[in-house]
């Protein structure tokens, strides 16, 4: 037999002056064998602000929940663990094709075991 996955989002932007905001949000169904509907809604906020021409601050909320399916037992469990994660940025465009951004990043998922929850990262960008 055949298992279908539903997926519903959308996604909506604002841009004033120099602020940007955007944001997505999906909801999804999974038809799992044996189990029934696994359910999942995740979504993210962003924020972008231009300091100067050249120099740029970014904050982004991200999360993801989890739906519960029967445990076998008589009871019902997450089918995954919830998680959330912040990231912040800092930026600087040096020319047209050179960019250079410095970030951190915090995550949580609910649960004895926290797999990679923080993080650093440079990144530069080369545009030809």
């Amino acid at each position: 037999s055949s298992y279908r996955q539903t997926t519903l989002g959308t996604d909506l932007s604002w841009a004033h002056h120099g602020w940007q905001v955007w944001g997505e949000a999906m909801v999804a169904r999974f038809q799992v064998p044996n189990v029934g509907n696994a359910d999942t809604f995740t979504y993210f906020l962003e924020a972008k602000y231009k300091v100067t021409p050249n120099l740029f601050a970014a904050v982004r909320w991200n999360q993801q929940l989890f739906g519960t399916v029967p445990d076998g037992a008589g009871g019902a469990q997450h089918w995954d663990r919830n998680i959330f994660r912040v990231d912040t940025a800092l930026g600087y465009r040096f020319t047209r094709h050179l960019q250079g951004k410095l970030q951190y990043s915090v995550a949580h998922e609910n649960g004895p075991v926290q797999q990679g929850e923080q993080l650093l990262a440079a990144q530069l960008t080369v545009k030809f």
